[in-house]
């Protein structure tokens, strides 16, 4: 089955339930030009692809077909606050390991650290 950047493109849109208009004002194309990328019967720019990415969350790769992973995004935190974030993921990473209540001191304290960065 070929990977269609379209139907990505579509479902992305559709999850955040975004019309074809509103991600058209987004990229600053037409409502056209979006059923277009959508129906595979044109190819957004570079530049629009990034859009789109940040827009949903994603990784370029994501849009390519190269990952299903979804990132998180770490635009608008304080330096404070992505370092608190991405010392939690390597943390999850390193240990593979659901959250639970029962779950070791160091657990609660990253949560308590990230609570507390969040809130301010």
């Amino acid at each position: 089955m070929a990977y269609e950047l379209g139907e990505t493109i579509k479902n992305l849109r559709k999850r955040q339930k975004m019309t074809q208009k509103e991600l058209a004002k987004i990229l600053d194309v037409t409502e056209s030009t979006i059923s277009k990328y959508e129906s595979n019967t044109a190819m957004p720019t570079f530049e629009a692809l990034r859009t789109i990415a940040v827009t949903f969350h994603v990784s370029m790769d994501t849009l390519c077909g190269i990952s299903r992973e979804e990132t998180i995004s770490l635009q608008g935190m304080s330096e404070r606050q992505k370092q608190t974030i991405l010392e939690l993921t390597a943390y999850f990473r390193k240990c593979n390991l659901p959250f639970h209540k029962s779950d070791n001191d160091e657990k609660f304290l990253i949560l308590g650290k990230i609570t507390n960065e969040l809130m301010k």
